[in-house]
């Protein structure tokens, strides 16, 4: 498997068992180190550094997905976009123009399987003689 250092593995475990248990953790620690074989001190072995818990009152604990409050409902910017229809109104440069104009259709003929349709002339990009209907087109080729 490799080297194993055991100091590092006693911190690691010491470490679990004190995140675990808490109060209980220095009698599991005593049954761990008592069938360990006894360590020699390693120079190159740092110490592991436990992180103390903040006692800051600003810095809130996260919960988990969902269970938050939502502070944004409270904010008076939520409904801000609402008053604003005013202002949309004087800025509107003109309404818009209605599209009902009926597109220019052309005859064209398949060049794979002959169907002759008629079709928008914007839907014809290299010419009348290179158009394929939509059946050939969804094949391969």
């Amino acid at each position: 498997m490799g080297n194993v250092d055991t100091d590092k593995l006693k911190q690691l475990l010491y470490a679990m068992i004190e995140t675990l248990d808490g109060d209980n953790a220095e009698t599991d620690i005593n049954a761990v180190t008592e069938d360990a074989p006894p360590v020699t001190e390693d120079t190159n072995v740092k110490p592991v550094k436990q992180t103390p818990k903040s006692n800051n009152p600003n810095v809130r604990k996260r919960q988990p997905y969902g269970l938050e409050e939502n502070l944004f409902l409270d904010m008076p910017e939520k409904d801000m976009h609402k008053n604003d229809v005013a202002i949309d109104q004087k800025l509107k440069s003109s309404q818009p123009v209605v599209r009902n104009r009926t597109a220019a259709l052309i005859d064209v003929k398949c060049r794979v399987c002959g169907k002759e349709e008629s079709v928008s002339g914007q839907l014809i990009i290299d010419g009348v003689n290179r158009y394929k209907c939509n059946g050939c087109a969804r094949g391969a080729g």
